[in-house]
C-alpha cells in the first residue's frame, strides 16, 4: 500500500492486484489507468482533477467522505471515465454524524461502463447501506443511508418476542379461568373471576 501518490507514480498504469492509497497530488492532466484488480483510494476532500480513467474489471476506486463538512472527494475527469465489470467504489467515512444523503464522487466529460459500478459496504458502519446512483449523465453519485429497523431486524425480533409473551399470558389466564370454573362448579356455586389483561 502506497501512502503517497504523486503525479509521477500515476503516470503508468497501476497493475494489480496492488493496493494505492493517500492524497492524490498534482494529478491534473494525467491518464489514470487502474489494472484488474487494483485498488486506488484517493483520501483527499474536495476536488482531483484528471485527465482521464480508466479502471480494469475487479478495480476499486476509494472515496472519502466527511459528513460533518458535507464534504468528499470528487474526482473530476476531464476526458472520459470508464469502468470495467465488477468495480467497486469503497466509501471511508471521516465521520458518522449526519452522514446519509447523496455525494458526487465523480465527474466527466464522458462516462462509459456505470452500469457496471457497485458500491462496497465493508467499510460502512452496519447500520448503513450504500449504492450507485448514475442517474445524472456523466456523473456518479454515493448514496448512504441508514437501514430500517426492519433491516436491522430489530421490528421483527421485538414482534416475535412480544407475540410469544403474549401467547404465554393468554394461556395462562385460559389456565387460570378454567381452573377458577372447575373449584366453582365443584362446589356447585357460582364464582365471578375478573381476568385484567395488560399490555406486554
Amino acid at each position: 500500500v502506497f501512502d503517497a501518490l504523486r503525479a509521477d507514480a500515476l503516470g503508468a498504469p497501476l497493475g494489480g492486484p496492488s493496493a494505492y492509497r493517500g492524497q492524490l497530488t498534482g494529478s491534473a492532466g494525467l491518464a489514470v489507468t487502474l489494472g484488474a484488480g487494483t485498488s486506488l483510494t484517493a483520501t483527499n476532500i474536495g476536488t482531483v482533477g484528471l485527465a482521464s480513467l480508466s479502471a480494469g474489471d475487479g478495480s476499486t476506486l476509494g472515496i472519502t467522505i466527511d459528513s460533518s463538512t458535507n464534504t468528499s472527494t470528487l474526482l473530476d475527469v476531464a476526458g472520459a471515465a470508464s469502468f470495467g465489470a465488477g468495480t467497486t467504489i469503497d466509501v471511508n467515512l471521516v465521520s458518522l454524524g449526519d452522514v446519509a444523503g447523496t455525494y458526487t464522487v465523480l465527474q466527466a466529460g464522458a462516462l462509459t461502463g456505470a452500469s457496471n459500478l457497485a458500491s462496497s459496504v465493508e467499510s460502512l458502519p452496519f447500520i448503513f447501506d450504500s449504492n450507485i446512483d448514475t442517474s445524472t449523465p456523466n456523473e456518479v453519485s454515493v448514496v448512504i443511508r441508514q437501514k430500517s429497523a426492519e433491516e436491522l431486524g430489530i421490528n421483527s425480533s421485538e414482534a416475535a418476542h412480544r407475540k410469544t409473551r403474549r401467547a404465554m399470558l393468554v394461556r395462562l389466564l385460559t389456565s387460570d379461568r378454567r381452573a377458577h370454573r372447575s373449584r366453582a362448579n365443584r362446589r356447585g356455586g357460582h364464582e365471578h373471576v375478573e381476568l385484567v389483561g395488560r399490555d406486554v
